[in-house]
This record gives structure tokens, sequence and C-alpha cells, in this order.
């Protein structure tokens, strides 16, 4: 089993599936404004989650 797999197995069977998880091996990971890498990107539906008051 590859990296990829066993890291997407692992964590579905943390969280029992009920987290997306997808993994994407790139190049190339660009450096935040302050030079640091970005290890992890969310891409959640903000509307789903967060009903302003108002």
């Amino acid at each position: 089993m590859n990296d990829d797999k066993n890291i997407t197995l692992c964590i579905n069977e943390m969280f029992r599936d009920t987290l997306n998880v997808e993994n994407e091996l790139v190049d190339h990971i660009p450096l935040t404004k302050r030079g640091k890498h970005r290890r992890l990107i969310q891409k959640l539906p903000v509307q789903r989650y967060y009903h302003s008051r108002g």
C-alpha cells in the first residue's frame, strides 16, 4: 500500500468516514506571506456552518 492510500485509510478509520479526505501529490508547495509552508488546505462551505446575526 502506498503512503497516500495509507494516510487516507488511517484518517477514515479514525473519523469513521465522517470526514472527506483528499490527498494530492504536488511538485511544489508555495510559501505563505511569512515564508512558511502550508501543510493543510481546508475548503469548507462557510455559509453552511456560519449564519450572520444581524
